[in-house]
């Protein structure tokens, strides 16, 4: 899994997302929600964070990107990046993500 320009190759966490450029608003709106709290709990969690343009775009278009929008983009379990077209993706809103790469 990579996160930001530079993953885990260099010796990056997926819990360090907060300090990669770009996922601010991601952050932000996990905070605000009250989502961050629950991440901070039982996990593992896989996390699919959107950069800060496509949430600006995305309350652009349909409204505020709270708690349920934020749930969308986790899901349960650690998931390999070799296994995201194959896994079931549970995400914590309780809906199923279908990955397509584009």
């Amino acid at each position: 899994q990579v996160w930001g320009a530079e993953g885990i190759a260099v010796g990056k966490e997926e819990s360090d997302l907060k300090g990669y450029d770009n996922f601010g608003l991601f952050v932000a709106r996990l905070e605000s929600s009250g989502v961050a709290a629950e991440l901070a709990g039982a996990g593992p969690f896989t996390i699919f964070a959107p950069v800060d343009s496509a949430i600006e775009s995305y309350e652009k278009m349909f409204g505020p990107f709270d708690a349920n929008v934020c749930k969308m983009h986790i899901v349960t379990g650690k998931v390999p990046t070799s296994q995201v077209s194959s896994a079931t993706l549970s995400t914590l809103s309780g809906e199923t993500l279908t990955y397509k790469r584009a």
